[in-house]
């Protein structure tokens, strides 16, 4: 039997079988997840290390970094669309999405209502006949110009 030693950097003590088996549990500890210590050899193994398929610290970070690389969105501008990128206080990214100021639509619909470029027309008005009283600022339809005759 061997008493246990002073594990430290200047020992010259022999170590014994449980301190070595602290140390490699220390290890299993820290690395976490399937890692296990054969009790014969006292090697340390483990796989699929945090989910990565990895069985190696190195090969499992170079797993979430290829990953967070991947993991970007690109947000681009479209007719009538600005998106302007800024960066928040944690360093993510926030991408601000508003109609541009000037828009050109081939055919915008509210409603009934429906206004087309191709046809220079707007259909669908409810003020389509004529009651004899005129409202200020409301375009006549030709329905209503038909019946004033």
């Amino acid at each position: 039997n061997v008493k246990a030693g002073a594990v430290n950097s200047t020992s010259t003590d022999a170590v014994n079988g449980s301190q070595l088996f602290n140390t490699a549990n220390n290890v299993k500890n820290i690395v976490g997840g399937n890692t296990t210590i054969d009790a014969t050899t006292g090697a340390i193994t483990t796989s699929n290390i945090g989910g990565t398929g990895s069985n190696t610290i190195d090969g499992a970070i170079t797993s979430v970094k290829d990953a967070a690389t991947k993991a970007k969105t690109t947000v681009t501008a479209g007719d009538n669309v600005v998106v302007t990128p800024t960066t928040n206080a944690d360093g993510s990214s926030n991408y601000q999405v508003a109609t541009a100021k000037d828009v050109n639509f081939d055919k915008v619909t509210v409603g009934s209502v429906v206004v087309d470029k191709t046809t220079n027309t707007i259909k669908g008005l409810s003020n389509t006949t004529w009651n004899g009283t005129a409202v200020s600022g409301q375009a006549a339809t030709e329905d209503q110009l038909a019946a004033v005759d």
